[in-house]
Parts: structure tokens; sequence; C-alpha cells
């Protein structure tokens, strides 16, 4: 007859980890430490980029029309950003009202690209190009 199997044996409870200390807390997930043997320090991975990292702001501006290129302000180009002064304050709220009405292909550039292309045709059409095209080569 097959002797039975003898039961395993259970498994013994983990411990329960000790209750730390008062004013002591630690998380595991966090991706730095402390320093020395409190913990690996702030120089790895991300943390370590971030630490040696000079952060700055940094200003996108787009292509659109503003209201100080059709108003400008003495040393400035642009009444959305600093420096300020009064009447940059009193023009902004027309910015803010007007500008998001403007399409997205009316940017400065395409209005200088216009204007000059509206010249050039006018004196073409006048007569007056041949000329003055003459005047601006002797200029120079």
């Amino acid at each position: 007859e097959p002797e039975p199997e003898p039961e395993p044996e259970p498994e013994p409870e983990p411990e329960p980890e000790p209750e730390p200390e008062p004013g002591q807390a630690g998380l595991d997930g966090v991706p730095f430490g402390g320093v020395g043997n409190s913990g690996y320090g702030c120089y790895h991975g991300k943390a370590s980029f971030d630490a040696f990292s000079y952060k700055r702001g940094v200003v996108h501006r787009h292509g659109y029309l503003d209201a100080a290129v059709l108003v400008p302000t003495p040393g400035s180009i642009n009444i959305r950003y600093p420096p300020d002064n009064p009447t940059r304050r009193a023009l902004l709220p027309l910015l803010v009202r007007y500008a998001p009405a403007l399409p997205r292909f009316l940017t400065l550039g395409n209005l200088i690209g216009v204007t000059v292309l509206a010249v050039l045709i006018t004196t073409f059409k006048n007569g007056m190009l041949k000329e003055g095209l003459r005047k601006a080569i002797e200029y120079l």
C-alpha cells in the first residue's frame, strides 16, 4: 500500500515591518534619495538632468499680426511681451479683443510680400519699373 504524501510545511508568516520612527518617512518609488548612507542622491536619471539644468522660461512667438506692428512703441516690437509701459497697457485690451479674430495667414511677412507685389505691379503697369530699377542701381 502506498504511503500518503506528507503535507507541505506551512510557510512562515513574514515579520511585520517596523513602524517608522517619528519624524522620518520614505517613499520607495521616488527617483531620488538622500545623501550618503540614506540614499543614492539626486544625481541619477531625470533627477540628475534636472539638478544640473538651468531652467528658464521661453516665449514661442507666433507669426500673427500683432497690434504693436500697427502701432509700434519705442524700443519694442510687440506689446504682448515685456518690457511694459502705459501706452502698451492701453493697447493690450484692443489686441486681446481683435487679434484672435485675424486669420492665420495674416502675418507681417505676408502683408509685406503682398504690399511689395502690389507696388511692383502698379509701377510695371505705369511703365515706371524700368526707371525705378535704373535709379535703384545707380543709388547702389
